[in-house]
């Protein structure tokens, strides 16, 4: 797969056309075929969010989910994204982000026709076996038997029974793993054994505000506060990734390994725990 993207290529060049056809549609102005794959990895599309921007309802995916569990696909992404809600802005808009799950339900797609394989499989071609990664598998409907031995995900303090939503999270979200695994596909990421480091600099050249502290690259989060928050003391960045369940995944410069010192994440025995 390497190689195979152009990241500044439309992504409906690797999808098929009725997947991308109207998912960007502001003001009456189609910008669909404009939408590239490099704004779906930074959330610089403008693409709705199916998961938590509100539908013109009133309603969420989240909120329903609070209710019931229930399951859904891409075309259920896609449908939602299309006839429920308005883009944020046009593809590419100067200074702006907005963080979409539809994006990387999308990016998984781009994948699968890539590689002519299931996004799971992909993952675990790819990833999940060179590293040799045991603990870690993509949730699916196939393994729904596991949910009772990962941990919960909270709603405040309260449990949330959603192993059919988590099973259809796939490119966004829908991975299971533990600290010590994490921590160990942290440093492959980190150090250029899953693809050439001097990409990294490339995820990090631009940072786009996404809320207050956080900002966004490309597929990686930054927060820093600044020294007014910090009762002047400099703190630096932290750069990585989490995520609405709880689940975080940060490096830690300094502290040892300069890659996997700082790194909590659900772990499958039902507990948070760092490494």
């Amino acid at each position: 797969m390497r190689g195979r993207v152009d990241l500044e290529a439309p992504a409906s060049r690797y999808l098929d056309p009725s997947l991308m056809a109207g998912i960007h549609v502001l003001q009456g102005v189609d910008a669909s075929e404009r939408v590239t794959v490099r704004q779906l990895l930074s959330h610089t599309s403008g693409i709705a969010d199916y998961f938590e921007q509100p539908r013109r309802s009133g309603s969420n995916v989240l909120k329903d989910l609070l209710r019931e569990d229930f399951a859904w696909t891409l075309a259920d992404v896609l449908d939602i994204a299309k006839t429920e809600m308005s883009p944020r802005f046009a593809p590419g808009a100067p200074g702006k982000a907005f963080y979409s799950d539809t994006n990387y339900q999308l990016l998984g797609a781009v994948i699968e026709s890539i590689c002519g394989c299931t996004y799971e499989a992909a993952l675990t071609e790819r990833i999940i076996g060179p590293l040799g990664l045991t603990d870690t598998y993509p949730f699916t409907l196939e393994t729904l038997s596991s949910y009772p031995t990962i941990a919960p995900v909270l709603y405040g303090k309260a449990p949330v029974a959603m192993p059919r939503a988590m099973a259809s999270f796939r490119a966004d979200g829908g991975i299971v793993s533990n600290a010590v695994e994490g921590a160990a596909f942290l440093e492959a990421f980190m150090t250029g054994r899953l693809f050439d480091a001097v990409h990294l600099g490339d995820m990090q050249k631009v940072w786009r505000p996404i809320f207050f502290p956080l900002t966004y690259g490309v597929g990686m989060m930054r927060f820093k506060l600044p020294r007014l928050f910090t009762l002047w003391q400099k703190v630096p960045a932290m750069i990585g990734h989490s995520g609405a369940s709880g689940a975080l995944l940060f490096p830690c410069a300094g502290a040892g390994s300069p890659m996997s010192r700082a790194v909590s994440i659900r772990s499958s025995t039902g507990a948070c725990r760092s490494t």
